[in-house]
Order: structure tokens, then sequence, then C-alpha cells
């Protein structure tokens, strides 16, 4: 119950900066979660780039943020209850 107190607590911190969310995860589910969060981080440096250097994605680019998102949320899916 302390490890998901402490998790809520990070997670909260995590919504002003979504750069922490992939270490959060890390740091809670331990190193097993290290190759799947490499996908979270891809989609997190990518909207960054689009953001900030507003610009459009390319085609390439959007197939393999879809192929990244779809391999984090199976492998998170696979995490939950």
């Amino acid at each position: 119950m302390a490890k998901a107190k402490e998790f809520m607590r990070e997670a909260a911190d995590a919504v002003a900066d979504h750069r922490s969310g992939p270490e959060l995860v890390e740091q809670t589910l331990g190193p097993s979660s290290h190759d799947s969060v490499k996908h979270l981080k891809r989609l997190i440096a990518k909207k960054n780039t689009v953001e900030y250097e507003q610009r459009r994605l390319t085609r390439a680019e959007a197939v393999d943020l879809e192929s990244h998102a779809r391999r984090f949320v199976k492998w998170a899916a696979g995490r939950l209850p």
C-alpha cells in the first residue's frame, strides 16, 4: 500500500512535467519495465519536437510513433489486474 501511495504522489508531480513519467514508471516497476518505457520516451520526445519546433510529422514518423504507442499500450495493459 505504501508503494501505491508513493506512486500516486509522484504521479501528481509528473503531471506538471510529463518527461518525468517514464522515469516514474521505471522506478515503480523496476528494471523489467526498461525496454517498454523506451516506447513511452520515444513518444514524449517526438511530442516535444512537434510542439516546440512547430512542425508536422511526416507519414513515416507518424507510422513509427503509432507502432511505439501500440507496443507501450500492449505492455501496460498486460500489467493491469
